[in-house]
């Protein structure tokens, strides 16, 4: 795994979300930022030679405002020619193996909520490494620091490496942690074998599982980080999201199934992807007994603290 952040760059509005994010992000992660734009291949149109020069040409005008929106930081731009800015990021991703890759929102998505375009949902849909969303307008209003970072968490191995990635990050930043989780009764087809249950008694129990959830996460905390313990109820998405609004960073593992080392999104984290006020970052799912499970993401966030 190389050091390399790719953030996705196309010119418009969310780009400089991306940007912004993309920027906090590398110095958060001693991350090398690598802009990727994604033209049109017009190789039916225009001869090879002058599409390379279209390209450089490219390069250097989003360099310059890549560079703006980094606040300066060393930048390298990539511009792909590609019918699909989907299947382009997703070959540069397999080809350098990066930290991850930071998108913004699209376009349809509400100011200060995050709202995938078709990029970003197909990109969920199976990227090989972690996936950073910028809220539209994020730009307007970032402060460059990861100052207060929140952590979903459940029973899953997935969502123990989104809590090891949580705390390697508020360890290095020096920042705040919230520990969140919903409290939610399991549902199954039928609501049959429950009836003859005391909803009472059943919220009870269900309210100390996930108490028992929240406790274990919170025993991987060291004392030295601020940490904050929230127990949601109601609808999981729309809880974390209502908790989230103002927190510079919400952590998530990918859905507990599919192809290891590749993000995808559940139910939770899918509409979270929707509807979340603050930068999503969604991990890519790890096995138990895979060795690079903690991976370079919290190796790199490991290193000297940031002062």
């Amino acid at each position: 795994m190389s050091r390399r952040l790719i953030i996705g760059y196309n010119g418009g509005g969310n780009s400089q979300d991306a940007l912004a994010l993309g920027g906090a992000l590398a110095t958060a992660l001693a991350g090398e930022p690598l802009v990727a734009s994604i033209v049109p291949s017009l190789d039916h149109l225009i001869p090879p030679a002058e599409q390379q020069q279209m390209r450089r040409t490219e390069a250097e005008r989003i360099g310059d405002a890549a560079r703006a929106g980094l606040g300066g930081l060393e930048v390298e731009v990539r511009v792909l020619a590609d019918d699909s800015p989907a299947r382009a990021l997703d070959r540069l991703i397999e080809t350098e193996q990066p930290l991850g890759l930071v998108v913004g929102s699209g376009h349809r998505g509400a100011i200060g909520r995050v709202f995938l375009g078709d990029v970003g949902t197909s990109l969920l849909s199976g990227a090989a490494c972690a996936v950073a969303v910028a809220p539209g307008g994020y730009a307007e209003r970032a402060h460059g620091r990861l100052l207060r970072i929140a952590v979903a968490v459940n029973e899953s191995e997935e969502s123990r490496a989104a809590m090891r990635t949580a705390v390697a990050l508020a360890e290095r930043l020096n920042a705040s942690l919230t520990v969140l989780t919903v409290a939610s009764p399991l549902r199954y087809g039928y609501v049959v074998p429950f009836s003859v249950v005391d909803t009472g008694l059943l919220a009870d129990a269900t309210r100390e599982r996930f108490e028992r959830i929240l406790d274990r996460a919170l025993e991987r905390v060291p004392a030295r980080i601020p940490v904050q313990r929230r127990l949601l109820t109601g609808d999981p998405a729309a809880s974390i999201a209502a908790a989230t609004g103002d927190h510079d960073l919400l952590i998530v593992g990918a859905r507990g199934y599919g192809p290891l080392r590749r993000a995808l999104l559940g139910s939770v984290s899918a509409r979270l992807a929707r509807t979340a006020g603050c930068p999503l970052f969604v991990l890519p799912r790890q096995g138990a007994d895979d060795p690079r499970r903690r991976g370079e993401l919290q190796a790199v966030a490991r290193s000297t603290p940031l002062v």
